[in-house]
């Protein structure tokens, strides 16, 4: 039987957000930060350059980062009440 504060505290808790910016001079369309990401935040688009997709699910893992053999990726950590920048 599931714990009502176990619930309580889930809630109260707020998902961390990440921002991930691409430097597209570095990047040479490799893939490898589409293969690494575990939560599919960035695919590729029909010119195989990366894109971000679902930056909203994004863990701050930072597989992509530190696998990029160009630096081109990074990632992020916003503050709460921060917002992306367009």
């Amino acid at each position: 039987m599931p714990n009502n504060s176990d619930d309580k505290k889930a809630q109260g808790k707020k998902k961390k957000l990440y921002e991930q910016i691409i430097f597209r001079d570095w990047c040479k369309s490799c893939g490898i930060c589409a293969a690494f990401c575990p939560k599919q935040v960035i695919g590729r688009n029909n010119a195989g350059e990366p894109v971000i997709e679902r930056p909203q699910d994004c863990i701050g893992c930072r597989f992509c980062e530190t696998h990029c053999p160009d630096f081109a990726i990074t990632i992020i950590e916003l503050n709460h009440g921060e917002r992306k920048q367009a």
